[in-house]
């Protein structure tokens, strides 16, 4: 044959190799996800119900293969899609998009009006974010015509001053914030860049210096006044602000105006790039003042008095660090200052649950202000100290009263596992959740429960809004507040009114309500319920039974999957008194797996997660990452538990990785549950570096995916943050406190490289690549945060040392493929990567056509 032919007839085999990949995937087992099912796939996000109680409106994401628009931030999955809908509660109506809208971008909520009239949305279309408000009663979209700023933290909420106007912090005409436009922005700046390179007339050069010279006027940006029935806004001042706040009555907002400044002169945190100065807008005369210029000030820490006049807010002298700072008191009626000290507490700190190095919210509470704090080390002294995250050994914090000249009391010393959200702070009180549930604390009185008896735990259900990041962000004062609570063993939701003390309960006809939102005044509740892949999203009704608003994923119904397993298995610990720790990874078996047969599996590494079986499920998103994908083209899918105290020893933050991985593998070969000749790690983004450190430990892994990532600590400590590093120079070098922290980072070293480049050395895979003897896959986009240099440096370092190595580099993509067609073609090519490597499912196993799927799962101890 001659050699064109034989090269023709190569190409022309392997493309129809892999087309028997992609249908493997494709069509999977019968009944089981398929790729194509899940670009099918539809969610459910946010759920907000108007203050008058007639409206629901929720956010419905159309089917993934259906947006067209697969632009979002760094990756699309689960975060665009969206449309809103609308359900008459007091009607019979079924739900409708909501009418007058454009059904094309991605729509979000954000918050009514405080009559319910006008509903805010944002909506993003090919890199551009715009706000709008909607009119509940003419069905009438108004666009305003700067881009709102928006944050994760939700530093940037938009608020309401009436019911038709509100005020939101705008960027310069033309930008767009990059939570939401980071690849667009670079894309068109880069072809802009590139075209004028290349046309010869234009300089294309950017700056980025060391030592800046002062900036004098804050970040570009504006704060606009904008009409909901006009459709209109005006400049109320320039400038970029966050924390926008408005006092009881209407007349003050609060505000801080954000001032760059250089990371060598930044303290820690996630604002760490950022300075906020108070400023003050009386908002009847349009003035605005200045009263604490010599103070920076964290953002989320403003709050108004009940009556108005005061606003608390903790800030520093810009010599000194917010270690030193303390809370201070405007006063609006003679403009004075107080500082008000916390002499013998240690304020307690967002970081401890996850956030930033910043002190939990504070109210006030009859003549003092309630902190959350613990007892100072030093006795007298206030303190602000230093906290990792999930620290261990802190002593107990609590809620304190702090008043002048009187020594700090106890509020909640009685109370159990006392939480630091506080959830609303009133005239004369303040709420917050315990062990034992809602707690109304007075200045004077012990503290008052509301809820009733609880037989488990509670939690509180934040409203939810497109700006703002549910989990860490601190609840806005206003409105119902929303729980889901055990009472006498069984599931029950709760809406409170901390305005009248008036409680709604009703028990919930599931084990497990996804709940999303509730309302005291319509006296009802909107929850998810999952079967299988389908989702509905369902209200409460006091007698005639529940109600079913919406259903997506009717097209999944047939699917059936194994259900996860715990896997249970001893590992070392020597802080344990037996020297061992109980530990349990989650399994979910392929579908169609034949009893007794060992198939492949995929292990999926991520440190410092600690998964529970009894909460995993379909996803609630088209994921194209879903372990249900691997299982339904015939692989076991185990998530390993990682726990960050077990994973750190002295001699790296992963140096326990492999001491902990093969406990478990050798109980599923022993059940088997797994083929040891089949065996194949895969990680993604900060999992990427802990699979290629744990494929450098031990060889008896058939192969090695990894996934948009880092691999070279000692490069990407000094470098940028990938494609946020093309739009602003200032993040290069942003990734090093990553590296800096000895605790609360899964990658921390507590070390620099300057002073010990030996650590970075010896922890990072890019210098270990001579260890690995299994092929490795490495897998990048060039608008990821994280650098696709990295994986560049790891598939060198792999080349020059002999490995068997793949890299596949996708262009426009960000953390994680978006496009439909580069997520067909990642799965055609991981599929064909394992097979030729040994590591796929045994066709029957893979391919045959079963009826019982829906097999018995075995028993592990």
């Amino acid at each position: 044959m001659p050699p064109y032919l034989q090269t023709l007839t190569r190409k022309l085999l392997a493309v129809l190799f892999c087309g028997a990949l992609v249908a493997a995937v494709a069509h999977s087992q019968p009944g089981a996800m398929s790729l194509e099912d899940m670009l099918r796939s539809e969610g459910i996000g946010n759920a907000v119900i108007d203050p008058s109680g007639r409206w629901l409106v929720y956010e419905r994401m159309r089917p993934y293969d259906q947006y067209g628009d697969y632009s979002f931030r760094t990756y699309a999955f689960g975060k665009s899609g969206h449309q809103i809908w609308r359900y008459d509660l007091h009607g019979k109506a079924p739900a409708e998009l909501l009418p007058g809208v454009d059904p094309a971008p991605h729509t979000y909520l954000q918050a009514f009006s405080p009559d319910g009239r006008h509903l805010m949305v944002m909506q993003y279309a090919w890199g551009r974010l715009s706000l709008s408000s909607y009119d509940m009663v003419t069905d009438r979209l108004k666009t305003f015509d700067a881009a709102p700023a928006i944050s994760r933290s939700g530093s940037h909420n938009p608020v309401w001053v009436s019911d038709t106007e509100f005020i939101y912090a705008a960027l310069p005409r033309g930008d767009y914030p990059l939570d939401t436009s980071v690849r667009v922005l670079a894309g068109d700046r880069l072809t802009a860049a590139w075209k004028q390179a290349w046309r010869g007339s234009i300089a294309t050069a950017s700056e980025v210096r060391t030592r800046p010279e002062a900036i004098r006027d804050g970040q570009a940006g504006s704060l606009q006044w904008a009409n909901a029935e006009t459709g209109r806004s005006q400049t109320l001042a320039d400038g970029l602000f966050a924390d926008l706040r408005i006092a009881p009555g209407g007349r003050f907002l609060g505000a801080l105006q954000i001032m760059p400044v250089h990371p060598s002169e930044a303290g820690s945190g996630a604002d760490n790039l950022k300075v906020h100065r108070l400023v003050v807008f009386d908002l009847e005369t349009r003035t605005q003042m200045s009263p604490a210029p010599e103070l920076r000030v964290f953002p989320y820490s403003l709050t108004w008095s009940p009556d108005g006049d005061r606003l608390l807010f903790y800030g520093w002298h810009e010599d000194q660090s917010p270690a030193d700072g303390r809370f201070h008191i405007l006063d609006q009626t003679d403009n004075q200052i107080s500082v008000l000290e916390h002499a013998g507490l240690d304020l307690a700190s967002e970081r401890e649950r996850g956030w930033v190095m910043r002190p939990e919210r504070a109210a006030f509470l009859g003549n003092g202000i309630a902190v959350f704090a613990r007892p100072s080390s030093q006795t007298g002294k206030a303190e602000f100290s230093s906290k990792d995250i999930r620290q261990a050994g802190l002593s107990r914090a609590d809620w304190y009263l702090v008043e002048g000249g009187n020594p700090p009391r106890n509020l909640t010393a009685r109370l159990e596992d006392v939480s630091p959200e506080l959830l609303h702070a009133g005239p004369s009180a303040i709420f917050i959740l315990a062990k034992s549930g809602l707690y109304q604390i007075t200045e004077d009185a012990a503290p008052a429960r509301q809820t009733p008896p609880l037989s488990g735990p509670i939690r509180h259900i934040p409203a939810g809004a497109f700006s703002t990041r549910a989990g860490v962000i601190r609840p806005e004062f206003g409105g119902d507040l929303i729980f889901l609570a055990d009472i006498g063993g069984r599931p029950h939701m709760l809406a409170f009114d901390p305005e009248q003390n008036h409680l709604v309960i009703r028990e919930a006809d599931t084990d497990s309500p996804g709940l999303l939102t509730g309302s005291v005044r319509a006296r009802t509740f909107i929850y998810l319920t999952s079967k299988g892949a389908v989702r509905s999203l369902s209200r409460t009704r006091s007698a005639a039974g529940d109600e079913l608003v919406a259903r997506v994923n009717t097209h999944l119904a047939d699917i059936k999957t194994n259900s996860w397993i715990s896997v249970s298995y001893d590992v070392d610990d020597p802080g344990a008194p037996s020297g061992k720790r109980r530990l349990q990874s989650c399994l979910l078996l392929p579908a169609g797996r034949r009893p007794g047969t060992q198939a492949p599996l995929i292990i999926d590494i991520y440190p410092g997660r600690t998964p529970v079986c009894d909460r995993m499920g379909f996803p609630s998103f088209a994921d194209p990452g879903s372990p249900y994908l691997w299982s339904g083209a015939g692989y076991g899918y185990l998530i390993l538990a990682l726990p960050q105290d077990l994973l750190r020893w002295s001699e790296g933050p992963l140096a326990g990785i492999s001491d902990l991985t093969h406990p478990a593998l050798d109980t599923l070969i022993a059940e088997r549950l797994a083929d040891p000749d089949r065996l194949v790690i895969h990680g993604y983004s900060q999992g990427a570096a802990a699979a290629l450190t744990l494929a450098a430990m031990t060889d008896r892994f058939a192969a090695v995916i990894v996934r948009h990532g880092f691999a070279n600590y000692f490069s990407h400590y000094f470098g940028g943050a990938g494609i946020y590093s093309v739009i602003d120079g200032d993040f290069i070098g942003a990734e090093a406190i990553r590296y800096e922290a000895e605790r609360g980072s899964d990658f921390g070293l507590g070390t620099d490289p300057f002073q010990s480049p030996e650590s970075f050395v010896r922890n990072s895979p890019v210098f270990l690549a001579q260890r690995i003897s299994s092929p490795v896959m490495l897998i990048h986009s060039d608008m990821d945060a994280f650098s696709i240099g990295q994986f560049d440096e790891m598939f060198g370092a792999l080349r020059l040392s002999g490995a068997d190595a793949r890299y596949v580099r996708y262009w426009g993509e960000g953390h994680g493929v978006s496009s439909p067609a580069n997520i067909r073609d990642m799965w055609s090519r991981m599929l064909a990567f394992l097979e030729d490597h040994g590591a796929a499912p045994d066709r029957f196993d893979a391919l045959e056509r079963r009826d019982d799927q829906a097999l018995s799962q075995p028993s592990i101890p």
